[in-house]
C-alpha cells in the first residue's frame, strides 16, 4: 500500500516538475512592442518585441496577395501590407508633433525578414534594431529637420496572419549630429 502511494506521489511530482519547467508563457497571438528606443549615437531605432504564435517576419519572395507591393499599380496605391514594421516620425513644431513627410512610396515603413524559430516552441522575444541614419542624414539635410529637433516614432507591427500589434509611440527624442 505504501508503495503504490509512494508511486503516485512520484507521478504527481514528476507531472508538476514538467508543468513548472516549461519555458512557454501565455503570449498573445498578435505582435506585442514591450519597448521602442532610439539610439542617438547611431541613429538606430530599437524595438522589442514578442509574437506568440512564430509568424512574424516577411521573407523577400512573399510577393503574393496579400503582401504584394501594389495594391492598385495604375493608381499608385501601396499595399500596406508589403512591410510588416510601419513607421511614421514625427516632428515637434511649436510644440506640436507633425508628420515627417518623406519622398518615397513607403515612408519609413520596413520588412523585416522571417523570424519564426525551428522546433515546438514558436515564441518569439526579439530586438529589431532600424538603422534610420541614412534616412534622417537624408532628410536633415533639407529644411525640414534639424539638429537640436525633436522626434517621436510610431510604430506598428503586422505579423503573417495580418494580425496588427498596438500602435506604440516613443517619447520624444532630440536629433543630435
Amino acid at each position: 500500500m505504501n508503495l503504490i502511494r509512494f508511486n503516485i506521489a512520484m507521478i504527481f511530482i514528476a507531472l508538476f516538475a514538467m508543468t513548472a519547467c516549461k519555458d512557454e508563457e501565455d503570449l498573445p497571438d498578435e505582435p506585442v512592442i514591450n519597448s521602442i528606443d532610439f539610439r542617438q549615437d547611431s541613429k538606430e531605432l530599437v524595438i522589442n518585441f514578442t509574437d506568440g504564435d512564430g509568424n512574424f517576419g516577411l521573407p523577400s519572395e512573399m510577393v503574393d496577395p496579400p503582401f504584394q507591393a501594389w495594391e492598385d499599380s495604375s493608381n499608385g496605391i501601396i499595399n500596406r501590407y508589403h512591410n510588416n514594421l510601419w513607421l511614421e516620425v514625427y516632428i515637434r513644431e511649436q510644440g506640436v508633433y507633425q508628420l515627417l513627410e518623406v519622398n518615397n512610396d513607403y515612408g519609413f515603413d520596413f520588412r523585416i525578414p522571417e523570424l519564426t524559430p525551428r522546433g515546438q516552441n514558436k515564441q518569439l522575444r526579439v530586438t529589431a534594431t532600424y538603422d534610420l541614419s541614412f534616412d534622417l542624414e537624408a532628410i536633415a539635410l533639407t529644411d525640414d529637420l534639424n539638429y537640436g529637433d525633436t522626434l517621436r516614432f510610431d510604430v506598428v507591427l503586422v505579423d503573417r496572419d495580418l494580425n496588427e500589434s498596438a500602435m506604440v509611440d516613443s517619447r520624444g527624442h532630440v536629433l543630435t549630429e
